[in-house]
């Protein structure tokens, strides 16, 4: 599953001028099949919080106008290990305009008292300062292009908590619940052999 990420990453970025709407939309359905399949192991609580936000994503105003993902998890500064990944990027291609919006996730632990409230703070501010940073070096690689970011933890939005009252909450002993409600679409399907924007 790495080598077919690795592939698109590189794919995603090949490309010397903007690809055209229909080709951001056959690589965004092939990026969430790819997202979809992936096996929960490590980062769990994050990860399950971008299959979360990719399947809600019409009814969450934050990114609704971002509708095709570009790339996931792909490494701006691969020296710096997790903290030189974009969590997720996703895309809006209209005209000649192309507008793309850099996503970092944390799930924050939901206890109470005085040193877990410092700690979730603390945490908010530091994928907040990521976030700024990545922006600015993803817009290095598209000087052209209309680059946004934005931070999402599982405490950030009215809407995404409403969503996670109504399917779960983002407890540990929910997760596999919530992680039930991610069917791949048949419709969506496309074949590893399958060339994403051919």
């Amino acid at each position: 599953m790495s080598k077919i990420i690795e592939k698109f990453q590189q794919f995603s970025f090949s490309k010397e001028k903007f690809l055209k709407r229909s080709e951001y939309r056959k690589l965004d359905r092939r990026w969430r099949e790819i997202i979809y399949k992936i096996p929960i192991v490590d980062n769990i609580n994050e990860f399950i919080l971008i299959k979360f936000l990719l399947h809600f994503q019409t009814q969450i105003k934050q990114i609704q106008k971002f509708p095709f993902v570009f790339a996931y998890e792909f490494p701006i500064d691969p020296e710096m290990s997790n903290k030189g990944k974009l969590d997720l990027i996703l895309v809006n291609q209209d005209k000649n305009r192309v507008e793309y919006l850099i996503v970092e996730v944390k799930y924050l632990q939901n206890r109470t008292g005085p040193t877990s409230r410092e700690s979730r703070r603390r945490k908010r501010r530091k994928v907040e300062q990521q976030s700024s940073i990545n922006r600015i070096k993803f817009q290095a690689l598209f000087p052209k292009a209309i680059v946004n970011s934005i931070f999402i933890t599982n405490e950030s939005f009215s809407q995404v908590r409403n969503l996670h009252q109504e399917y779960g909450d983002f407890a540990e002993k929910e997760w596999q619940k919530i992680y039930n409600i991610y069917p791949v679409l048949k419709d969506q399907r496309i074949s590893n052999e399958e060339n994403p924007i051919k």
